[in-house]
């Protein structure tokens, strides 16, 4: 695959997509639970969206990458999430065996769906602003991986409990 994939319209759009949704995850203090619900709803969808258009490729190596954003970074926007949400970040259940990790396989919360969600695509968007080909593809081809096989189907469950609280009544009593 040439490089200039890296440069390609879906590749931009969803480095696009995936930069407001993390800027959007740090900076969720100065929102309201109702607002802060439907805008992670939409830019969700429009993440996975983004996500399922990229062409696909095989990494270059088996290696992993370099990760950027550290424990500390994914906890705060899980924490930051999980105390905008307070005991309406119940927990999911992903059927999906690939999204699956940690003792209890069958549980994950909101705010954990959108911190690894969070981790996967800074990284990558860090990656990418570091202006080179070679680690941008070979991150770009990572990122599908584990949206295919991680925060794709984590990315869904959290889009589904957002829709029921947007649409259902516990959010009427903000």
């Amino acid at each position: 695959m040439e490089v200039n994939f890296v440069y390609s319209k879906e590749v931009v759009e969803f480095i696009t997509v995936a930069k407001e949704y993390n800027a959007f995850a740090e900076s969720l203090s100065g929102y309201k639970r109702v607002d802060m619900v439907g805008r992670f709803q939409k830019i969700m969808a429009l993440l996975y969206l983004k996500a399922s258009l990229l062409p696909r490729h095989e990494p270059l190596s088996d290696f992993p990458l370099e990760r950027f954003v550290e424990e500390y970074e994914w906890e705060q926007v899980r924490e930051s999430l999980s105390e905008k949400l307070g005991e309406l970040d119940s927990f999911l259940r992903v059927e999906e065996s690939l999204a699956l990790q940690g003792d209890d396989p069958q549980e994950l919360s909101v705010s954990e769906c959108v911190a690894d969600i969070y981790q996967d695509t800074k990284d990558l968007v860090f990656t990418y602003s570091l202006g080179n080909d070679e680690a941008s593809l070979e991150a770009l081809a990572h990122c599908r991986v584990n949206f295919e096989q991680l925060w794709g189907p984590r990315c869904l469950a959290a889009m589904a409990e957002f829709h029921k609280l947007l649409y259902g009544d516990e959010l009427a009593r903000d």
